[in-house]
């Protein structure tokens, strides 16, 4: 009789409770990823206090011990440290409550290894210390053996458990044919996905080694094979015609299996966007304060091509701008003095800087552009930047101008002012309005802030494209002062919105093309 992955995953609960052998842990953990996969999405919680309750009752059921041992360190209720620490304390005194569990055993092992800072408090570190004595097993010993750390106290900890006796008896014959040949990958077939894995950190702009290693994922029966497999797919069909169906599939699997697929990118992740099967937008967290340093070879860092500064400080945010581990950033924002002075490191081919203002030590907005974010522009050669409306004066002046192919500037609210910039610039250089001038943040759902204007070029007519509720109905408002348009896409307005803009548009003889929203997919966001 076929069993659910359910079921298995009960079974394979009480394998491990009884042998502590590592091949039960694993096998717990790809079966926690199938029934998560195949579970309902659960929207995202308003509030830390939400999660944090919604957190407890997840441990009702063994899936949802899994998913609860993910997010151990995720969205803790608190104003400060402390109080985030003694939240933490509890959810680990409940897990200690449920009775053993290799996923606890082994997320509380890597914080350890990670050095997280909430440890250092005494009531979470003895909690923590609880949950790694009852949860020991091989898996477990071998994280914590290899931690170096100065702080003793968690040396202590540490010692405490790798001399505690081993549990657990000999793995059966019955059982290893069950569960680790069934369903965890033979040594062969593990050294294999490792060395698929690195090939995409090594080539991270082609596709094939992500194609393979989605078929070796997929044949293993890991989630994340089907979900490379759907991205790769997504990115060759064109952004305006999508599939719905595949987009929720996508969007089921992050929110089931994103937080594990981040892996030690968890620490310093607010929000991300993953394409084509890995994280290719990040967004940094507040909490990222300071980084370890093997933070910057994080090999995931890879296939970042965006990095946006979020809730980070810039000393961190440049810390990771000049990380030579980001191989294909090509979009940074720069914002104050540390990534001001970052900027000139960066090792990466940077295609688009934005600068929407100078704060934290960055000195004075425009003489910052001036002589030391335009002349690294120009060294390098981007060609693409975004600016604050007051950065406008210094960029007029700027030889920079003449070789832009791309200008993103924050509305100035003043829709003369985008029609006086967009003649002065090259014919073949593309306008972009949106709020500010920065980095669009990872957002998963269209809020009305969101949104640009966009104009191009196409021989003598112009061509707009807008999206976002705000922006939408900014051009509603002013398309008399506007550059004269030939054509206007609209992406997303409401049906109040489509009847403002073809009667404005009728008037100006502007050819108006309605379109629905595209949908957000690969969005994932971690509140702490």
């Amino acid at each position: 009789m076929a069993h659910s992955h359910g079921d298995l995953l009960a079974e394979a609960l009480e394998v491990w409770e009884a042998t502590r052998a590592q091949v039960f842990a694993d096998a717990v953990d790809r079966l926690t990823a199938a029934v998560l996969a195949e579970a309902k999405p659960v929207p995202s919680p308003a509030t830390a206090e939400d999660f944090h309750d919604r957190w407890f009752k997840q441990l009702l059921d063994p899936a949802g011990r899994g998913r609860a041992a993910a997010q151990l360190f995720a969205q803790l209720p608190g104003d400060n440290d402390g109080e985030c620490a003694d939240a933490l304390a509890s959810r680990m005194r409940s897990l200690y409550r449920v009775g053993p569990d290799p996923r606890a055993g082994h997320e509380i092992a890597k914080a350890f290894a990670a050095e997280d800072g909430l440890l250092g408090y005494i009531a979470a570190r003895r909690a923590a210390e609880q949950v790694l004595l009852e949860c020991r097993d091989d898996r477990m010993r071998a994280v914590l053996s290899a931690v170096v750390t100065d702080d003793e106290l968690r040396a202590q900890v540490i010692r405490r458990v790798l001399d505690a006796p081993a549990l657990g008896r000999k793995p059966r014959r019955r059982e290893l044919d069950r569960f680790a040949t069934a369903l965890s990958p033979r040594t062969a077939a593990v050294a294999e996905v490792g060395a698929l894995l690195a090939e995409v950190y090594a080539h991270p702009a082609d596709d094939a080694p992500r194609a393979v290693l989605a078929d070796a994922l997929q044949a293993q029966g890991d989630p994340r094979g089907e979900f490379i497999a759907l991205q790769l797919a997504s990115a060759l069909q064109r952004a305006d015609i999508g599939d719905a169906a595949r987009d929720k599939r996508i969007d089921q699997l992050v929110q089931a299996c994103g937080l594990e697929w981040l892996d030690e990118l968890q620490a310093i992740t607010y929000r991300a966007q993953f394409q084509r099967g890995f994280v290719t937008r990040l967004e940094l967290a507040k909490s990222y304060a300071e980084i370890s340093p093997g933070l910057h070879t994080v090999p995931a860092l890879a296939t970042v091509e965006e990095l946006i500064p979020g809730e980070a400080r810039g000393d961190a945010y440049a810390s990771l701008l000049t990380s030579p581990a980001m191989k294909v950033l090509r979009r940074i924002q720069i914002y104050d003095g540390p990534s001001l002075a970052a900027l000139p490191k960066a090792p990466a081919t940077i295609d688009h800087v934005s600068c929407p203002w100078l704060k934290r030590g960055g000195g004075n907005y425009l003489a910052g552009l001036t002589s030391r974010v335009f002349p690294e522009c120009i060294r390098r050669g981007v060609t693409s930047i975004g600016l604050g409306p007051k950065g406008l004066p210094a960029l007029m002046a700027s030889p920079l101008r003449g070789r832009l192919t791309s200008l993103t500037i924050g509305d100035p609210g003043d829709p003369v002012q985008i029609a006086a910039v967009w003649d002065t610039l090259p014919r073949d250089c593309e306008l972009i309005v949106n709020r500010w001038g920065e980095l669009e943040e990872c957002l998963a759902v269209r809020v009305a802030w969101l949104g640009d204007l966009r104009l191009v070029r196409d021989g003598k007519r112009v061509i707009a494209r807008v999206w976002g509720d705000m922006m939408i109905q900014g051009v509603i408002d002013s398309l008399d002062e506007l550059p004269p348009l030939a054509v206007l896409i609209v992406e997303g307005a409401s049906a109040a919105q489509e009847k403002q803009l073809v009667t404005a548009a009728k008037k100006k003889k502007v050819a108006v093309e309605l379109q629905p929203a595209r949908r957000r997919t690969g969005y994932l966001t971690i509140k702490r």
